[in-house]
């Protein structure tokens, strides 16, 4: 009997590794292997916003940059070409909105927002898997092709009532090494969704904190919305 078994040990031990089932546990390792590295990323980015109840897709494109200012705190600037040029930028508990056709800015202050957004706009940016499992219950969904790249499929339910009464679900496609999201897809309540795609991704760029600085007009006019509603 033991001769019979021995050589098909022998066949299982060398054969490759992605021919065995990847797991959730799989995949949570080697994001925690790779968070602790990311510094940051600058790629294309494509924003579909879908609004269910008038069935509307739309869609912006252009470039963004992230910054690793200190380990949970992540420096952020979105330049959107397509349809129209604007700029957004996330540092710390503040966000801004540039729209240089119009030569404004509008300044928000997230408060305790700003918590959420690492939470769910910016989930997997340095994020460990020991994060995502304490915040969410997550399911591994399978592998697949993403921007060209071959990815994990990670579906996320918030844990916490504060977390769900924004949202109801994250999914996060990996890449294969845990490094950082090709695509991450926010579901809300309403049915509504936003789908941030990634692509010609360059993983830990040098990046200076004037790289993600506004690059401002003289003559620009600043907005507090916050301020104006009260």
């Amino acid at each position: 009997m033991r001769t019979r078994i021995y050589p098909i040990f022998l066949c299982l031990a060398a054969l490759p590794l992605h021919l065995f089932a990847v797991t959730l546990q799989d995949v949570l390792a080697k994001i925690d292997i790779a968070a602790p590295k990311f510094s940051g990323m600058a790629a294309d980015v494509e924003k579909l916003e879908f609004t269910k109840v008038i069935a509307d897709k739309s869609v912006e494109s252009g470039t963004i940059l992230i910054r690793r200012a200190k380990p949970k705190e992540l420096h952020v600037k979105i330049e959107f070409t397509k349809p129209e040029q604007r700029f957004v930028t996330l540092r710390g508990t503040k966000a801004e909105l540039y729209l240089p056709k119009i030569e404004t800015v509008q300044e928000i202050d997230l408060g305790k927002q700003s918590d959420l957004v690492s939470k769910v706009i910016l989930v997997g940016f340095g994020t460990t898997g020991k994060d995502l499992q304490a915040n969410y219950e997550a399911k591994f969904a399978g592998e697949e092709t993403v921007s060209g790249r071959k990815t994990y499929h990670l579906n996320l339910t918030p844990k916490s009532s504060q977390l769900k009464a924004q949202f109801s679900r994250i999914e996060v496609w990996f890449a294969e090494d845990g490094t950082l999201p090709v695509q991450q897809k926010v579901l809300l309540p309403s049915g509504d969704y936003k789908t941030f795609t990634y692509s010609n991704i360059r993983y830990n760029p040098a990046l200076t904190e004037d790289a993600l600085a506004l690059k401002l007009p003289k003559n620009v006019k600043r907005e507090y919305p916050q301020r104006d509603r009260n």
